[in-house]
């Protein structure tokens, strides 16, 4: 080399002297060699950043909760405090069982004498746990449930930048994918719902999965199980679509080991394992939903199945008009994932700079986002007469499905797994030789794209609930009643929508004061003979076979009427007086013993319903 003169392109000597585009190959240097700030750090200093920035991105993605961590908890789109309520109600009963060894875990204390109401709706195990040591310090009842949330949208980042980094992605892309998923507009719809926003156990898995395929580890395959089972502890219906895409997955890992035998083998007895232990957990749900004759019609998983413009309607609160927003009253709409996300997928799922492993897994995130699409569609999709959900249902626990129009997350988690291939792939772009003089910094470049598509899809301010200061006078006095005293609130709702439900709600909150047994309650199931027995209650009461009904059949001690309804309805009231006797009074609530004679109140039964 020495002094010897180079020929350009065009065949001409080039000159040994320095030419004025020797910055430019500084540059290059700089783009190629130098790893940049980020890529230089420690593995704890960027585990502590990445866990830091995906807790920033929930606090910014729930603004103004920050200001409000102890009195209000987020609303998400939700039009009725009732799930909200429900939520946090949940959060309390996995804290006080925890105490407990879980001794009586499914025997919640509504639905008085009804067993294993705890299985009515999701029992959130694991963010039950999460927020347990909270309830113990006697931590606002708030606080420990927006821990809770804020911890399981930072986990989902977290473990989002983890699995993204499997895939060879750097760090900085990796991030950006972890920001990213915070912030995804499913989540900002539901942040009314715990158990739809713990998605963490699903990623754990994926990426198990993915590293699996790489390295063969039986690790990677026992971390993949174990994220399984932390999915089912978190939400058993995402836990239940979670496994069409974790099957996928495992089919490509598979591939990508060329079919060995002991790949095989390891993968599938680690998957196997953890399925069983789900079916394990699952099947106390299922056999007392059975008993009681639980079923989700066709008609409702229909009406909650998701409509093609669905997804082009972005969440209420969206701070972006653009498509429009949802309609508050359709529940299914909202799903929009955002402009800047859709067009870095894209770029992710086009681009021609990934290495062969790469073009794998892309494949594998741009087929899940169309199956999950199409699934979510759920009864409004059919090919000729045959609706493929409809043949889904017949396979253990997808008959419990009742919102299908939820699968729709896992389209924007893998959109986002997309998105970060194309972060990863426009930074490459950047740094290369001939953009390298214009882009001196491409990494910026990065960051302001992946940061820009996170806040297209904020929802701002996020909509909250007030609680109120906990001891009111009537919860008080009812907490100092024998420990098997058995509670019944008036009025009951009139119907079964949630806005209507919303005062079981708020009763089963101030249960968390004087935790008496309630003949109330909410959840997602309904025992038959309560449904029709509420339904009579809230419009026949207080016809005296009722008053005996709460007492003969659903064991009631004490009968809190609030003072607005029997203000309304004092002459009727009348009737059932001789089988009161007064306790207690406030300008909420009057609360009566109820304590009828034989002669008054026979022994009786009701049968209601066919189950």
């Amino acid at each position: 080399m020495g002094r010897k003169r180079r020929r350009d392109r065009g065949g001409r000597k080039a000159s040994s002297r320095p030419v004025r585009s020797a910055p430019v190959a500084s540059d290059r240097l700089e783009t190629q060699k130098a790893p940049s700030i980020i890529e230089g750090w420690s593995p704890k200093i960027w585990y502590a950043a990445v866990a830091g920035t995906c807790w920033v991105a929930a606090l910014i993605t729930t603004w103004p909760l920050a200001l409000h961590l102890g009195s209000a908890i987020p609303m998400g789109t939700e039009t009725a405090p009732t799930i909200p309520l429900f939520d946090a109600w949940t959060l309390w009963w996995n804290a006080d069982r925890l105490a407990h060894g879980y001794a009586g875990l499914w025997n919640a204390p509504i639905f008085h004498p009804t067993q294993g109401t705890f299985t009515f709706s999701e029992p959130l195990l694991l963010p039950g746990a999460l927020g347990a040591p909270l309830f113990w310090l006697g931590a606002p009842l708030a606080l420990a449930h927006n821990f809770v949330l804020l911890a399981l949208l930072c986990l989902n980042g977290v473990f989002g930048c983890r699995l993204v980094r499997a895939l060879g992605v750097a760090r900085l892309p990796a991030l950006l994918a972890g920001i990213l998923i915070v912030t995804l507009p499913f989540f900002a719809k539901m942040q009314g719902e715990l158990p739809l926003l713990g998605l963490a156990g699903a990623l754990v898995a994926i990426d198990g999965i993915i590293r699996f395929g790489a390295n063969g580890r039986a690790r990677d395959a026992v971390a993949a199980a174990v994220g399984m089972l932390l999915q089912a502890l978190s939400s058993q219906q995402l836990a239940l679509f979670s496994l069409l895409f974790i099957g996928a997955a495992a089919a490509v890992a598979i591939a990508e080991r060329a079919f060995e035998r002991t790949s095989i083998l390891w993968l599938a007895g680690a998957l196997s394992a953890a399925a069983l232990s789900m079916y394990a957990l699952a099947r106390i749900s299922l056999r007392v939903h059975e008993e009681l004759g639980f079923e989700r019609t066709a008609d409702l998983v229909e009406s909650l199945s998701a409509k093609p413009l669905d997804f082009l309607t972005r969440p209420l609160t969206a701070i972006v008009p653009f498509p429009p927003h949802e309609d508050p009253a359709a529940f299914t709409e909202g799903l929009f994932p955002g402009l800047l996300l859709l067009g870095l997928a894209g770029f992710g799922a086009a681009t021609r700079s990934l290495d062969d492993r790469q073009r794998r897994w892309r494949w594998y995130a741009a087929g899940s986002c169309v199956f999950a699409l199409l699934l979510s569609l759920g009864l409004h999709l059919s090919i000729g007469s045959w609706q493929p959900f409809a043949a889904l249902r017949a396979l253990p626990g997808f008959a419990e499905v009742r919102s299908v129009y939820r699968c729709a997350v896992f389209v924007q988690i893998h959109l986002a797994m997309l998105a970060a291939l194309g972060l990863s792939a426009l930074g490459r772009h950047l740094a290369r030789p001939q953009l390298a003089q214009r882009w001196r910094h491409p990494e910026r470049f990065v960051a302001a794209a992946g940061l820009l598509a996170a806040a297209e899809n904020l929802s701002l301010p996020a909509p909250l609930l007030s609680l109120p200061a906990a001891h009111a006078g009537w919860s008080d006095y009812v907490a100092q009643q024998p420990p098997e005293t058995v509670v019944a609130h008036v009025p009951f709702p009139q119907g079964g929508s949630v806005d209507q439900l919303a005062p079981e709600a708020w009763r089963m909150f101030a249960q968390i004061e004087h935790q008496k047994p309630l003949v109330n309650g909410y959840s997602s199931n309904f025992p038959p003979i309560y449904r029709e027995f509420m339904f009579a209650m809230g419009t026949q009461f207080p016809q005296p076979m009722l008053a005996c009904a709460l007492k003969r059949v659903f064991g009631a001690d004490l009968l809190v009427v609030d003072q607005d309804w029997l203000s309304s309805h004092g002459p009727g009231f009348a009737q059932i007086m001789p089988m009161l006797d007064p306790a207690y009074s406030d300008n909420a609530v009057a609360i009566y013993r109820l304590r009828p004679s034989e002669a008054e109140c026979p022994p009786m039964r009701l049968d209601i319903g066919s189950k």
